[in-house]
C-alpha cells in the first residue's frame, strides 16, 4: 500500500521561521509609518527587509491603495495566527471573519496573492485551505483530524489535502471533465470493471484543491479523458502545466506526468 505523509512535497520552510519572517515584515513596515515625518516624499514603504537589493517587493501607501494595503495587513495578520496557533481555516472563514473589510471573496485572494509577492514566500501552505468541488471515488483512504474517510464507499468532494494523509492501493488515476461523464461510468460499473483505478473529476476547469490531491498522488500515472475541443484541450494543459495565474507558488501544482487520453483533433477525419 502506498502511503503519502502531509508534510512531503513541502515548498515552504518551518513554521516558525516563517512566522519570524512575517513579523519582520510586519515591524519593517510599522517602522516606515513611525518615520514618515524624515521621509521627504512622505511615502509610507511595504517592503520585506531580507532582501537588501532593489528587486524585492516594494509598495507606496497613497489614498488610492490604502484600502488594499490594509487588506494585506489584516490578512497577514490572520494567517500568522493561524500558523501560531497551529489551526487550519479555508479561505472562505477568514473571508467572513473581515467581511466588511474584504467586501468580497477575490479581495481577500488578491491580498493572499500580494502577501506572497512582498514576503517572497507562500505563508499559507499547510494552514489555509482550498474549498473544493472535485469528486474522487476509488481504493484510496483520506485519514485527517477528524477521522478516516474512504472513497471506495462513495463519491467524495476533494477538499484541500494539505493537512492530510492519503493512502491507496490504486495502480493509476483517470481524470474526467465533467460531473455528468463521472457519474454515468459509476452507473456503468466502472469501480467493478478497474477496481485499481481513482477515478476523479474536477467538474469542469480543475480547482487547486483537485489539483492539489493529484499532486500527492504524483506518484500513480494519471490520465485524462477530455472532450476533443477547445474547452477540453485548456483543461488539459492546466492539469499538466498549471494555469495562466500568475499567483506565487502556481508553479507546484503543475503535473507534468499527466497523459490526455482518448480522441484527439489528428484522429478526425479532415
Amino acid at each position: 500500500m502506498f502511503s503519502l505523509d502531509s508534510r512531503e512535497n513541502s515548498v515552504t520552510s518551518t513554521s516558525d521561521s516563517v512566522s519570524y519572517h512575517i513579523e519582520q515584515c510586519c515591524l519593517a513596515f510599522l517602522k516606515s509609518l513611525m518615520d514618515i515625518g524624515k521621509n521627504p516624499n512622505g511615502y509610507v514603504i511595504l517592503s520585506n527587509p531580507c532582501v537588501v537589493d532593489d528587486k524585492g517587493y516594494k509598495l507606496k501607501l497613497t489614498t488610492k491603495n490604502r484600502r488594499w494595503i490594509a487588506q494585506m495587513i489584516r490578512t497577514v495578520s490572520m494567517i500568522h495566527q493561524l500558523r501560531v496557533l497551529k489551526i487550519y481555516k479555508t479561505k472562505r472563514d477568514l473571508f467572513y471573519e473581515q467581511k466588511n473589510l474584504f467586501g468580497e471573496q477575490r479581495n481577500l485572494n488578491n491580498s493572499i496573492n500580494r502577501i506572497c509577492h512582498w514576503l517572497g514566500m507562500d505563508p499559507t501552505s499547510g494552514y489555509l485551505l482550498s474549498s473544493g468541488r472535485g469528486l474522487v471515488i476509488g481504493q484510496l483512504k483520506i485519514c485527517g483530524s477528524n477521522g478516516i474517510v474512504d472513497c471506495s464507499l462513495k463519491a467524495t468532494v476533494i477538499d484541500d489535502f494539505s493537512c492530510t494523509n492519503l493512502f491507496t492501493t490504486a495502480q493509476c488515476i483517470l481524470v474526467v471533465e465533467k460531473d455528468a461523464t463521472f457519474q454515468k461510468l459509476i452507473g456503468e460499473g466502472f469501480l467493478r470493471l478497474f477496481p485499481n483505478v481513482l477515478l476523479v473529476t474536477g467538474r469542469g476547469y480543475p480547482d487547486i484543491a483537485t489539483r492539489i490531491m493529484l499532486k500527492k498522488l504524483s506518484n500513480l500515472p494519471l490520465f485524462g479523458l477530455l472532450d476533443c475541443d477547445p474547452h477540453g484541450i485548456e483543461i488539459a494543459m492546466t492539469y499538466k502545466y498549471g494555469s495562466c495565474s500568475k499567483k506565487f507558488g502556481m508553479e507546484n501544482r503543475k503535473l507534468s506526468h499527466f497523459e490526455w487520453i482518448g480522441l484527439s483533433r489528428c484522429k478526425l477525419p479532415k
